[in-house]
């Protein structure tokens, strides 16, 4: 699973590479579970989110029935302009999951957006490398308990800034508009 994340971005795509799994029976059974018990989240994040200039749009490398559940359970779901999921991810026969360059400027193009007025906001530095290439702004959300974030305390250069939450966002968020901080 780990292999094929970090080969393909999403494990998906080895599944279906490799072992010759239909992609969407492999994305239905893998996210058949209780999703609320394991979510924490912000409080407020409803209001934070609301708060945030500009419209809002999820870029998800999980299914789309998976994301709503979350966001609709976080409260959140209607803060969002547009969900883009895994299954979106699809052209030319093959999967292009973040962070393909491909991908992130296909949504730009889709979501009639500029890359240097979008920001990617996101827990995932190899996602966000991505993201710079094609000229997003650049928003590392680093926990320690961030599973993909990578555990160095620095702030990597193609990252313009770090934050441990969305209020810590709405408290930096100046600096996106100009320099890097």
């Amino acid at each position: 699973r780990v292999l094929y994340w970090q080969r393909y971005g999403a494990t998906v795509i080895g599944m279906v590479r490799h072992h010759g799994v239909c992609a969407d029976t492999f994305l239905t059974q893998c996210h058949d579970f209780e999703i609320p018990p394991l979510l924490q989240f912000e409080r407020g994040l409803r209001t934070k989110l609301r708060s945030l200039p500009g419209r809002k749009v999820l870029l998800t490398n999980a299914p789309y029935e998976y994301a709503r559940v979350v966001l609709k359970h976080m409260g959140i779901l209607a803060q969002f302009d547009s969900l883009w999921s895994i299954e979106h991810m699809q052209w030319h026969g093959q999967y292009r999951p973040k962070p393909a360059p491909a991908l992130l400027r296909y949504v730009l193009a889709r979501e009639g957006v500029a890359a240097h007025q979008a920001t990617l906001v996101e827990d995932t530095l190899v996602n966000l490398r991505a993201a710079r290439q094609v000229g997003l702004r650049t928003v590392h959300v680093y926990h320690p308990a961030t599973p993909f974030g990578g555990h160095s305390r620095a702030r990597a250069g193609y990252v313009d800034l770090r934050v441990n939450s969305i209020s810590d966002l709405l408290l930096r968020r100046r600096p996106l508009s100009g320099k890097r901080v």
